[in-house]
């Protein structure tokens, strides 16, 4: 009885925050009997704890335990995504697979797939949520998203049918996305009359510049003072400035960039004396910004702005010569990513290829992927394929994270850029799409069956019908539920074209074809990577498996010291399958965690 009571008393502790306690306390009662329910919580005390690894390993091994425990998967996805593991997407999945009325589950990922901006996968999943719950946060999370996708008709349904209980921000994005500005300026100065939130303010006056643009700018003079909302201050200005009061808005801007200080208002504050003829002042205002950003580096992106706004700036007012004097004053000799790139699209702007192409290549030294996808850009730009096809191999053999991998296949499935148009470039990134996908977005399975509707139709013209097939085919298997810009019937359309076409349509389904991709290894930055630039904990495990055929995973635990064997083991997988080739291969689950063996030659 005691131990029961001491057992209630850890899961009490838990609910009221007091997590060392309760794992202490789970520590001491796991010592005198096994008990799973303990060690979850234990797991859970450590995951609130900030003790990452340690949780990671802890659920790892409860999931070998208790495999359909969608609770166990779920908080395994919550601790890899604390980590930045991109391998939580898989375990959410398989948390709502396991149990699609696990609510928990369904809002971790959920709140998981919005934080990625992954609204294709991110809707289905709150829908469902909403349905089993109505709470009111996870309508206003799911209304969220349907207007990140443009879908404020859905959005105001859904309101509908869940009408808002006391938070009405979302309910009035959604007039507004439906432009219905009458009735979300009078839900807006209601909701800020009887709750006094500057979010309320902003949404009604917001409104108003759309119903009475006149009344607004009186509103605005009234609300806008120095203790405003920084976001209603920049709109006001915003509103002055398109009615052709630069002044007034210069006024604001000075006052905001004061108070405020973010990047963007000291931009728009340059290009109002820009605009007003001042140009000296203006320039000082940009070469001050620039030279705050380019020293804290905290926004490489704002920063990447600036700095394209000052070279248009002096562009429009200064001789070539000028132009790179007084910019190169400003860039100096950094050797960071985004001034090499600054100076390269610079040397672009002013007609000089050769010197564009000298600062490109010095960015791809700098940060491969960053660097080496505008390298890759401007080499395609120029005719030279062969070296833009060489770089983006490099960039698909050496990416670890499926964010970037994605980046890249965007930019190769561009049609801008036409990379696809490579066929050892197209085949490859179907290789490391197909290696991951178990962690790419929607958008990343959607490029990913983009890629094979290419494949599929370069197939077809050659008349390799069974090829174009399967492509098809593995493409729609692909597709998300909600695509963007793809549609089922630009696949169906070919196979009809196909069966059409082919002499012998022989069926493709359920046939054992070797892959057909070729994997080439190409040049980095000065010299040839490694094939699957395995770093140094990865080549141990390859040593040690290739040593003795098969291992357990304790045993790779007290080689390499970790707990965290899974996931370095996944990732090895993974470099080997994008690049064509099998090394380890997972048999089973021992007395002692999964089972491992060498399958390379």
């Amino acid at each position: 009885m005691k131990r029961e009571e001491e057992k209630k008393r850890a899961f009490s502790l838990y609910q009221e925050g007091a997590f060392q306690a309760s794992l202490d306390l789970c520590t001491v009662l796991a010592r005198d009997e096994k008990d799973q329910s303990l060690d979850v919580l234990a797991a859970t005390n450590l995951f609130s704890l900030g003790a990452l690894e340690e949780a990671e390993a802890r659920f790892r091994d409860l999931a070998l335990l208790t495999p359909d425990s969608s609770y166990v998967h779920s908080y395994l996805g919550k601790v890899l995504a604390a980590a930045g593991n991109e391998e939580a997407t898989a375990e959410y999945i398989e948390a709502v697979r396991l149990d699609p009325e696990n609510q928990e589950g369904l809002r971790a990922y959920g709140a998981y797939l919005a934080g990625k901006n992954d609204t294709a996968g991110a809707v289905p999943v709150l829908s469902q949520l909403v349905r089993l719950s109505g709470r009111e946060e996870d309508v206003k999370t799911l209304a969220s998203m349907l207007l990140e996708q443009g879908n404020g008709a859905v959005a105001l349904d859904l309101y509908a049918r869940y009408p808002p209980a006391g938070d009405w921000y979302m309910y009035i994005e959604a007039l507004m996305a439906t432009d219905d500005q009458v009735e979300a300026l009078r839900v807006a100065e209601q909701a800020y009359r009887k709750t006094g939130e500057q979010r309320y303010l902003h949404q009604y006056l917001s409104a108003l510049a759309v119903v009475d643009q006149s009344r607004a700018l009186t509103e605005y003079a009234v609300y806008a003072d120095e203790e405003a909302d920084p976001a209603i201050r920049f709109d006001y200005l915003l509103l002055l400035r398109s009615k052709g009061d630069l002044e007034g808005a210069l006024s604001v801007a000075t006052a905001l960039v004061a108070s405020a200080g973010a990047p963007v208002y000291h931009l728009v504050r340059a290009e109002l004396l820009a605009a007003l003829d001042r140009k000296d002042e203006a320039e000082a205002a940009f070469v001050a910004v620039i030279k705050q950003e380019l020293s804290s580096m905290e926004d490489p992106e704002t920063l990447d702005l600036l700095i394209r706004r000052y070279r248009e700036f002096l562009m429009v007012r200064y001789d070539q010569q000028t132009v790179l004097v007084r910019f190169r004053a400003v860039i100096g000799d950094g050797a960071d990513v985004v001034s090499l790139l600054a100076m390269a699209a610079l040397y672009t702007s002013l007609d000089d290829p050769v010197e564009a192409r000298s600062w490109y290549y010095r960015a791809y030294r700098a940060d491969f992927l960053n660097g080496g996808l505008l390298y890759a850009e401007f080499l395609i730009g120029t005719g030279d394929q062969r070296e833009c096809e060489k770089v983006v191999l490099y960039l698909l053999g050496t990416l670890t994270r499926v964010a970037d991998l994605e980046r890249v296949a965007a930019v190769v499935l561009d049609q801008r850029y036409g990379m696809y148009r490579l066929p050892r470039l197209l085949e490859k990134l179907i290789a490391c799409c197909e290696a991951s996908l178990h962690l790419l977005s929607s958008a990343g399975r959607e490029l990913c069956a983009v890629a094979f509707l290419v494949s599929a139709t370069d197939a077809f013209e050659a008349g390799q019908y069974p090829r174009c097939k399967e492509c098809c085919l593995r493409g729609l298997d692909l597709m998300p539920g909600h695509p963007r810009s793809l549609q089922p019937g630009d696949f169906f359309a070919l196979l009809v074209r196909c069966k059409e076409e082919s002499l012998a349509d022989t069926p493709v389904l359920g046939e054992q074809r070797a892959p057909e991709v070729q994997v080439v290894d190409q040049a980095g930055p000065e010299e040839s990577g490694p094939d699957l630039d395995l770093d140094p904990v990865e080549e141990q495990v390859v040593a040690f498996l290739r040593t003795h055929t098969r291992a357990e995973e304790q045993d790779l635990r007290t080689l390499l010291g970790t707990r965290r064997v899974s996931g370095i083991v996944n990732r090895l997988i993974r470099k080997a399958a994008a690049a064509g080739v099998e090394i380890i291969a997972k048999q089973g689950v021992g007395e002692n965690g999964e089972i491992y063996e060498y399958v390379g030659r």
